[in-house]
């Protein structure tokens, strides 16, 4: 396995694991599907530093999606585990 399918594996587990910060209504498609295939939730993941939607981890996974090397990097520090408290009550999404 290349070093970029074992970051790709563990990006997308990090964003699995994140508790969502916030959750939007409507369902998330597949904007580069022809039909449009429903994914998940529309939720905001947050590990308090970064923030991104629930869907990211199916693109890297079904479209191999470049992350950020600053995001990864931040992953990789986080040794690709999710923080069990964050404090989402301070968090501003703009």
């Amino acid at each position: 396995m290349t070093r970029a399918s074992q970051e790709s594996r563990a990006s997308r587990r990090t964003c699995a694991q994140r508790r969502p910060c916030c959750t939007r209504l409507g369902p998330v498609t597949d904007v580069l599907a022809p039909k449009g295939d429903y994914i998940c939730a529309p939720n905001i993941h947050t590990d308090g530093a970064y923030a991104w939607p629930e869907d990211l981890a199916y693109y890297v996974e079904r479209y191999h999606v470049a992350l950020p090397p600053e995001f990864l990097a931040h992953l990789a520090t986080a040794k690709w585990k999710a923080p069990a408290d964050v404090d989402t009550s301070t968090i501003e999404l703009g």
